[in-house]
């Protein structure tokens, strides 16, 4: 069996649903990655110099991981990519199978351009997250622009599709019309099951080196800093908190050289010396966020949807999320928590009193870690392979 991802951007480092898939396909098919020759344009440079990565990737065909992958030379607007060349490659190509990653990114719309015969499947991201920030008025303006553009792009790449999904239950609602009679489904985000575990060795030892006692409870979050995630909710939520017999320490993970970064530095350093210890990290490669995740106790998202709590799912720990139409769909009895969103801070904060002194045992642990493998690569790729009839 051969199977294509079609990408705009395919970074391993990132982690993204692209990389968990490549990854989880490959054990049960061919694979080949065909992807533009630029990193997304979501990392920035400090991200970058942080990993010691260039913005440019080298054309061509290689073998990484495993995994084949076809970079064509692209050209950029924004965070579109298109290239005539991956067209003309893809009409050659013979794949059982075509996965569109993000048809929003330009160049996966190639595959629908390329045959009609193809066996293709499309995956959606698009939500309304990121413009929560927006007046009403704006967020109206941008669903107009983005009918007109991106859904009509969305219409004939599910026109010719067996099968599409959306990240969240958000991006099923909002891109309804645009599905026509294909069939679409919710399809989370997968992490990788090979990079992101529960070990507590691992918890241990790394707990020890960020200096925190048996009996600290250390809260966490990961992700890019960016405005609309909310990320000073969590400080003054750790500031609410009863926090009676309970150490809280705080990490929050993906601090970059934006102008955000330093207004939540500046938050930081700004705090009552008897407050609740918080420490702000740049941003971390998957191995050392495996690490991270595996020494904390409890892992917050105030706000929004992210690799990240999949990935921190994979791992075992407890999540304290929204009760929204974006990550609703993660937390099983047991495995994480849900805050009213609408007591913002002071739902969050009830909810870490809550959960601070609960439990926390590696059994524990590795009965959520193995209810949260359905999140996982391989997980999310048997999904799709049994919708469209190429399971084994």
């Amino acid at each position: 069996m051969r199977i294509a991802l079609v990408c705009g951007y395919f970074d391993w480092f990132s982690g993204y649903q692209e990389v968990a898939l490549a990854e989880a396909f490959s054990r049960y098919a061919e694979v080949e990655v065909i992807a533009g020759d630029r990193v997304s344009p979501i990392f920035n440079d400090a991200h970058l110099e942080k990993l010691g990565r260039h913005r440019a990737y080298d054309s061509g065909t290689t073998i990484e991981n495993g995994v084949t992958v076809t970079r064509f030379p692209v050209r950029e607007v924004r965070s579109m990519v298109w290239s005539s060349q991956a067209v003309s490659y893809l009409r050659r190509s013979d794949h059982d199978l075509v996965v569109q990653v993000m048809p929003g990114q330009g160049l996966p719309i190639a595959a629908s351009l390329a045959s009609a015969g193809k066996r293709r499947v499309a995956l959606y991201g698009d939500n309304a997250a990121m413009w929560l920030a927006l007046p009403q008025w704006k967020q109206a303006l941008k669903w107009v622009a983005f009918t007109i553009s991106k859904g009509l792009a969305y219409r004939y790449v599910n026109s010719r599709a067996v099968h599409a999904y959306g990240y969240t239950p958000d991006t099923i609602t909002r891109l309804r019309g645009f599905f026509g009679s294909t069939p679409a489904d919710v399809l989370p985000l997968a992490y990788d099951a090979d990079r992101f575990f529960h070990d507590a060795d691992l918890r241990r030892a790394t707990r020890s080196q960020l200096g925190l006692r048996e009996d600290d409870v250390l809260v966490i979050t990961v992700g890019k800093f960016q405005r609309y995630k909310g990320i000073e909710d969590i400080v003054e939520a750790v500031d609410r908190t009863s926090r009676q017999d309970v150490n809280l320490r705080v990490l929050l993970v993906g601090a970059d050289s934006s102008e955000y970064s330093d207004e939540i530095r500046a938050m930081v350093a700004g705090r009552d010396q008897d407050a609740v210890p918080v420490e702000v990290l740049d941003f971390r490669d998957a191995e050392s966020l495996n690490a991270l995740y595996n020494a904390a106790d409890i892992g917050v998202w105030p706000r929004l949807p992210a690799i990240s709590i999949q990935q921190a799912m994979g791992t075992g720990l407890f999540v304290v999320l929204p009760q929204n139409q974006w990550v609703g769909h993660l937390v099983e009895p047991g495995t994480g928590k849900y805050f009213e969103a609408e007591l913002g801070i002071e739902g969050l904060a009830r909810a870490l009193d809550e959960y601070s002194g609960a439990d926390r045992t590696d059994e524990r642990r590795d009965e959520r870690a193995r209810r949260n493998s359905r999140f996982s690569g391989d997980g999310i790729a048997r999904q799709v392979l049994e919708h469209v009839g190429l399971s084994h």
